[in-house]
């Protein structure tokens, strides 16, 4: 998925040099991706993560409000209902770098296919405060997918949703396509960790409750 690395610098995280050092990187990964040399390209994007933590010290790239830069392991065991005692990484270093060749392939005629080919639902939810695949990247790659219900995504409005009264976020629907924003959450898996509230009610609105309309419209 496309990540804006604009991010950083609206947000008011880095100063002018330390965006221009960052843009920079992504230039050359952009340039890696376009000549197919996906691993370089994973190598090169290393880096550039490793220039925005040096940037922004303290900052936890997976949720940018949170407290710590060690991915909140305390939180995501209890969240797991893992007992202290047990050991848990939260990225396994030896198939991150097995999978380092695909890690930059884009998956969008994939998705497109779907989307022109099928009734299948492709639904997309992004953290708020999602650092590594920021809200604004994943709209910017939404709206360049090329469907044949394009031109409805653009026209239509993106409408909040709430649970108990309180609003969790925006959601965006045009047919077999939806995004989901959801406020006061980071990085995909963070989201159920930090809204979980959230996190059901879209899995009950799409997925449950969907299904049993589905079941009834059919009977």
């Amino acid at each position: 998925m496309l990540r804006d690395i604009r991010s950083p610098r609206y947000s008011g995280l880095v100063d002018k040099q330390g965006f221009t050092r960052i843009d920079e990187l992504a230039k050359q990964i952009e340039v890696l991706i376009n000549k197919k040399d996906f691993e370089e390209a994973a190598d090169m994007e290393l880096t550039m993560m490793q220039a925005l933590v040096k940037e922004m010290p303290g900052v936890d790239v997976y949720n940018f409000i949170a407290r710590t830069n060690v991915s909140s392991v305390p939180m995501v065991k209890r969240y797991l209902a893992m007992e202290d005692e047990v050991q848990w990484s939260f990225l396994n270093n030896d198939i991150y770098e097995s999978l380092s060749g695909d890690l930059l392939k884009s998956v969008t005629k994939r998705v497109e296919f779907l989307l022109n080919n099928t009734g299948i639902k492709v639904i997309v939810y992004n953290g708020a405060l999602d650092f590594l695949v920021n809200t604004a990247g994943t709209r910017l790659w939404m709206e360049h997918l090329k469907w044949k219900s394009k031109d409805k995504w653009k026209e239509s409005a993106q409408e909040p949703f709430s649970v108990n009264s309180f609003t969790e976020g925006y959601v965006k629907k045009a047919d077999n396509l939806l995004l989901y924003v959801v406020f006061r959450a980071g990085h995909s898996v963070r989201v159920p960790i930090d809204n979980m509230m959230a996190f059901r009610e879209m899995l009950m609105q799409e997925l449950v409750y969907s299904e049993m309309l589905t079941s009834i419209l059919n009977k």
